[in-house]
């Protein structure tokens, strides 16, 4: 993969991206590449692959995934990240394919032919939604490889498994994920990433005072294996029980 320093010498593409500023057009790219075979959208960057750098913090980026998570629907996370070229700091938002197809903007669907986004016709919408159907989200193959989950939660899952006598496992976490179905085509499966790795998708748990009055909240992105625990150990803390 193309690491974000060197992507704006590329030119733009069915994966790649150039705009100057955050805007309606990002969002909708946001959905086209969800709906084709994702993509990075370099924001900050023109048409000719010139940086021009923008002004950004963590705020505005909380702003920008709150319009793409409004704007989409199903609702869209991407990975947002600043890069600093040449003391100008440009922003890298990283889509995934989506499993379940399609994804819309504002109503609207679209898909990436080339370097442009296009409107998908009515034929094809239902065509997307029909396959979808039969298609299931945790089995969806998707780009990480072994090395971007975290071995040791594997190791400790596997471990609790073999305790109980059910399945025999080998010394390969490969061999072991196939077993399970985590592994498809010799690619990781989103639920492998789910539950091992980091992934866009969380667990929000909130604990009310009353119908619109938060008290207390948390989201949770960890690893599934651990972040059942997390959301239990929040939940436990957050219930009160009495006689």
């Amino acid at each position: 993969m193309i690491r974000t320093e060197e992507l704006y010498k590329q030119p733009e593409s069915q994966r790649l991206e150039f705009k100057e500023s955050f805007g309606k057009e990002t969002v909708e790219t946001v959905a086209a590449f969800s709906n084709a075979s994702g993509g990075e959208i370099l924001i900050g960057v023109t048409g000719d692959g010139t940086v021009k750098g923008v002004n950004v913090n963590d705020e505005i980026i909380k702003d920008w995934i709150n319009v793409i998570k409004q704007a989409t629907q199903p609702q869209i996370f991407p990975e947002i990240n600043p890069v600093v070229i040449d003391g100008k700091t440009i922003v890298c938002v990283s889509v995934q394919e989506y499993p379940l197809k399609p994804v819309s903007c504002k109503g609207k669907y679209y898909k990436r032919i080339g370097a442009s986004n296009h409107l998908i016709p009515l034929n094809e919408i239902v065509e997307m939604q029909l396959y979808s159907i039969n298609s299931s989200f945790d089995s969806f193959i998707v780009r990480e490889t072994l090395a971007d989950l975290q071995i040791d939660l594997i190791v400790k899952f596997f471990r609790q498994i073999g305790n109980t006598g059910r399945i025999s496992l080998q010394e390969d976490p490969m061999v072991n994920l196939k077993k399970i179905g985590l592994i498809k085509e010799d690619q990781l499966t989103f639920a492998a990433l789910l539950l091992f790795g980091e992934h866009q998708t969380g667990i929000h748990i909130g604990r009310f005072k009353s119908q619109d009055i938060i008290i207390d909240d948390i989201l949770i992105k960890s690893p599934l294996v651990v972040a059942v625990d997390e959301a239990m150990t929040f939940i436990k803390k957050s219930i009160s029980l009495r006689n």
